[in-house]
């Protein structure tokens, strides 16, 4: 799917919300309030909405070009996408501001046309407003689903997908492997199908992502999941025009439609089947559905949607988070690509705390202390979604001494807070080193990839630990290279998250005795 177009649709529902819901309000004095700076260079109607979507290359990303207008009004100010206030926030002091005194009145989502469609109507705990079916949703999972007690108890996934996934790449290379004994490899793909099986592993208790799955039900599932995590929070064109719904211009419409059929059909065949084994088991937990299925029944959760919808639209949920996981992976592997000495840094930590004689597991990861850096230090310099999670104030708020109505929308341009060089020290370069020591690290809100206050990534600690734990299999047990020894390209795209432009091939070559994968 073509990002670009996604970003332009996108910029412009919220073009069409300023208008529909801004042009015939009455104007009202507010002549004692204090208005954030105003950004120029607005067209009529359409507001910023070219300065948002004026092209492809780097500089001209969405987050690029507000970091740049920062530097013009200032940590805070205001744009116009459509006829509609947006708020820009890029300084941690005011990130602090809103992701804790201005919490409550801040953890809304704006209503997305792609919410009902495919997202069972907003039942995703991502896409729901905010009120008391997220906040017990949100409260259900964060202690049932994502403690740091369940994600220990569920270590043995990772760790055996990790295996899996690193044993079938050495028989790849044993089968490609060239006479100096590397091997190519694209990496994306793999990153992606191991980051798929663990998720699905941890929800449903399946795999279904296997480099040599040749079963139909296997690849189907595949193929669904694929359109969804692409359609997931994409608007469509009946959300900027509502007279042309009818043509469904790019085919959005149908295409949700068709994969929600599709997906809901998986999901409540595996819901079927969970509670079919649990009857027969005794009630057993093993996944998260399996969970799912005890919690929801005794959760307070309001009645605006049945048991089964809310189970499946949340394992749906935690299922789409394996794609942010992927490109987080790949940027960790590109950084340590174009910086050798940082990766021969790992590896020594490795050696030195694990050794060659066997393969690192959990319980070692705590010990990796620089590879923990390293993790930090690429989030910080590409987190996954540099303008955080679009979010709306569902209630008047004061922001810096700024008056916000109710209704606005904002980001906090995680991109520019974590490039600060009033914080960090030479903030463009790749220095995992930043993070060590008493006189390293980061302060609250310096560092925010996973956004922060109520609407914080709920699956946080779970990407930190695969994070670690797949980089740290991987360059265990391989050393890998750049073909022709040159640097990573590093173009991105920004769409739903900020992914890599480029595929990114490597070359292999395996460090631990045959006997050990």
């Amino acid at each position: 799917m073509d990002l670009f177009f996604i970003t332009t649709i996108f910029l412009m529902l919220l073009s069409y919300f300023a208008f529909s819901s801004s042009i015939f309000r009455r104007s009202k004095s507010r002549s004692r309030n204090r208005k954030p700076p105003a950004a120029g260079g607005a067209w009529p109607i359409t507001g910023h909405l070219h300065i948002m979507t004026r092209g492809k290359s780097d500089d001209k990303l969405a987050h690029i070009t507000l970091t740049a207008m920062a530097e013009t009004y200032g940590p805070i100010y205001s744009i116009r996408l459509g006829t509609r206030p947006a708020l820009i926030v890029s300084s941690w002091e005011l990130a602090k501001e809103i992701y804790t005194t201005c919490d409550m009145a801040a953890s809304s989502r704006p209503f997305l046309k792609s919410a009902e469609l495919i997202s069972y109507d907003s039942a995703m705990f991502g896409f729901s407003k905010y009120g008391t079916y997220w906040r017990e949703l949100r409260k259900l999972i964060s202690v049932e689903l994502l403690s740091s007690r369940r994600l220990h108890i569920q270590r043995h996934v990772l760790l055996s997908e990790t295996a899996q996934s690193v044993r079938e790449l050495y028989g790849l290379w044993n089968q490609t492997k060239n006479p100096s004994g590397s091997a190519p490899v694209e990496m994306i793909e793999w990153f992606g199908n191991l980051n798929l099986n663990a998720v699905l592993r941890l929800v449903v208790g399946k795999r279904y992502a296997v480099s040599d799955a040749d079963v139909a039900e296997a690849k189907h599932c595949r193929k669904v999941m694929k359109a969804f995590f692409e359609l997931i929070g994409v608007p469509t064109i009946g959300d900027v025009v509502p007279f042309l719904r009818w043509l469904d211009i790019g085919g959005f419409e149908k295409k949700m439609k068709q994969t929600f059929r599709e997906m809901d059909a998986i999901l409540s065949k595996w819901l079927s089947e969970h509670r079919a084994a649990a009857a027969a088991a005794g009630g057993k937990q093993d996944d998260f559905m399996d969970i799912m299925i005890g919690a929801v029944k005794s959760a307070k959760l309001e009645n605006e949607y049945d048991e089964d919808t809310i189970i499946k639209a949340t394992c749906s949920n935690l299922i789409s988070g394996s794609d942010t996981n992927t490109v987080m992976l790949v940027w960790l592997l590109t950084h340590l690509l174009n910086n050798p000495k940082v990766l021969n840094k790992v590896q020594q930590e490795l050696d030195e705390k694990v050794g060659r004689e066997r393969r690192v597991e959990p319980s070692d990861i705590d010990n990796l202390i620089y590879l923990e850096a390293v993790v930090k230090e690429c989030l910080r310099l590409y987190p996954a979604g540099p303008l955080s999670g679009i979010r709306e104030f569902n209630e008047d708020c004061n922001v810096g001494g700024y008056e916000i109505e109710k209704g606005t929308i904002f980001f906090v341009n995680i991109w520019k807070l974590q490039r600060d060089p009033q914080i960090w020290e030479d903030p463009d370069k790749f220095l995992p080193e930043r993070f060590l020591g008493t006189a390293g690290g980061h302060k609250d809100f310096q560092w925010v990839p996973f956004g922060g206050g109520r609407r914080i990534c709920p699956g946080a600690n779970l990407a930190m630990e695969m994070m670690k734990l797949v980089i740290a299999s991987l360059v265990q047990s391989f050393d890998v290279s750049t073909p022709d020894g040159e640097a990573v390209d590093m173009s991105a795209s920004l769409g739903v998250t900020l992914s890599k432009a480029t595929p990114l091939n490597v070359l292999l070559a395996p460090r631990l005795a045959a006997s050990l994968y």
